[in-house]
């Protein structure tokens, strides 16, 4: 086993680059599961925590605080350099423009076949496809 693992990923999707007993690291680059015009519903992780970090390009942040109100969604801007920590349960997604990258700690069994998904309704869709599409344009 070599002391410095080298692992690059430039395809686009979500790519499991290190897995170990208790933790594993995402690669998530912009795909078109990224893009707003494809959203639909919301990942809901059910196995652990998740921290990303914004390695380049722009991402928003979308959170579900699970209230059910229509203030119940949340955005945020991810910031190069600062890290984002998603508890157990929280229902979220992640809008990324083209060439976007992101790093990602989480449980092993965090993926996107581990996780449930909460659908969103076509009111809900277009009102955060304009909150992201005003967010972006900044």
């Amino acid at each position: 086993m070599e002391l410095i693992e080298k692992i690059s990923c430039k395809e686009p999707g979500t790519h499991c680059v290190l897995v170990k007993d208790s933790w594993q690291v995402v690669k998530l680059n912009s795909s078109e599961a990224n893009n707003i015009d494809n959203l639909r519903s919301l990942y809901i992780n059910k196995n652990g925590g998740l921290a990303i970090s914004l390695l380049l390009g722009r991402a928003l942040l979308i959170v579900d605080d699970g209230k059910g109100a229509s203030t119940s969604l949340k955005m945020v801007r991810m910031v190069r350099g600062t890290s984002y920590y998603l508890t157990e349960n929280v229902a979220y997604h992640i809008v990324m423009e083209e060439g976007s990258e992101l790093f990602g700690v989480g449980s092993p069994d965090v993926s996107a076949i581990e996780m449930d998904a909460k659908t969103l309704d076509g009111k809900e869709i277009e009102r955060i496809k304009k909150k992201v599409n005003k967010e972006l344009k900044n």
